[in-house]
């Protein structure tokens, strides 16, 4: 039997005041786990605390007790394993390792329970790629379906193995930003109600892009930062979708803060419509890996301007990073840094979005 554990991912603070927490679950055996002491836990606490990440993850797993939320990722009850078509799904996945069982654990740590990452061809339904074994019989699988997430190359296998390969005594679900990513196009690949979170998240940001913000934004430094990492994003956008973006500055902020120009202009780049009216159209063409990458982004940076410039290429890793992370430190150059919180922010986004960058280039290679 397997104890599943739950991690809750601390998001990004950002201007626009969205949040979204990823949520990602792992697998151990029932022999392998060890409750800790009151004593232990607080040792373990105090040598996580001197990680450079180890505060976003600190405060993890809760008790499932909600039957709801645990009934929706299809882990409720045991007579729910019995359902012919969950039978099916497990029978089919058999060869490729055991189905998850509904045991939860509150364990505050999560220890490595595998010694060895290794690499398999797939080919199965017509389906050809590579698969990731962690230990003896665990697969990266989805959530949802507790199907294995199948790569596409050797690349971005070898990236994923390496997440893993890394991982110390405990496992870090925040050091796994490239396989967390997967899970989710995974994800929105079988089931479709994900997908359309994913939307709707991405809609969110289009109409309050903190980049177009410059409200009360006049000393010197402020304006030459902007004019090096903001204002060439804009002016790639309006140039790219032909269109102009609202940049609201002194007192218009009282104006309607809505894209719905850059909505639609973005929308043309995608869609076959000649008049296209809203951005879901768009989104619908996008391959689950992109849409899923792009929201993943959007929630990194804060700025869906900031996530498609980069996925199209139009800026560097470098420059994503620089204009998304300005408003921080803006704030910390306004009252000071608070050690433990925004150091520890400013490198949990740069990660976010180095490895999404990363993930970009892998996914389109192909293997010689």
């Amino acid at each position: 039997m397997l104890n599943i554990i739950r991690h809750s991912g601390r998001s990004i603070r950002c201007q626009t005041g969205f949040r979204l927490y990823n949520t990602t679950l792992y697998t151990r055996s029932e022999s392998e786990q060890t409750p800790p002491t009151k004593e232990v836990a607080k040792k373990e606490k105090k040598v996580l605390d001197s990680d450079e990440l180890a505060k976003v993850i600190a405060r993890t797993i809760q008790r499932m007790k909600d039957d709801g939320e645990i009934s929706r990722l299809g882990l409720n009850k045991r007579d729910e394993m019995d359902d012919p078509e969950v039978k099916a799904r497990n029978e089919e996945n058999s060869r490729w390792g055991r189905a998850t069982s509904p045991l939860f654990n509150s364990d505050e740590r999560n220890p490595r329970f595998y010694k060895s990452v290794a690499i398999e061809e797939y080919d199965h339904n017509d389906k050809k790629g590579y698969v990731v074994r962690i230990g003896q019989e665990q697969y990266l699988r989805s959530l949802t379906t507790n199907n294995v997430v199948v790569l596409p190359n050797k690349y971005l296998t070898n990236a994923v193995v390496a997440e893993w390969e890394l991982q110390q005594e405990f496992i870090r679900p925040n050091t796994l930003p490239i396989s967390n990513l997967l899970v989710n196009i995974q994800d929105a690949k079988d089931n479709p109600l994900h997908e359309e979170k994913l939307k709707g998240v991405v809609l969110g940001y289009f109409d309050a892009e903190f980049i177009c913000h410059q409200e009360d934004l006049h000393q010197r430094d402020t304006i030459k930062y902007i004019e090096s990492h903001w204002t060439p994003i804009i002016q790639w956008f309006e140039k790219t979708y032909e269109v102009k973006l609202k940049v609201f500055e002194g007192d218009s902020i009282a104006d309607n803060p809505n894209q719905t120009d850059a909505k639609n202009a973005f929308i043309r780049k995608y869609s076959t419509n000649k008049n296209p009216k809203y951005l879901d159209e768009m989104l619908d063409l996008l391959p689950a890996h992109k849409l899923t990458a792009l929201q993943q982004l959007t929630d990194a940076t804060c700025s869906v301007t900031i996530a498609i410039a980069l996925m199209e290429g139009g800026i560097t890793r470098e420059q994503a990073v620089n204009a998304a992370q300005w408003p921080l430190l803006f704030q910390i150059g306004s009252f000071g840094m608070v050690m433990g919180d925004h150091d520890l922010e400013l490198s949990e986004q740069k990660m976010k979005i180095s490895s999404i960058a990363l993930f970009y280039k892998l996914y389109e290679l192909h293997d010689e």
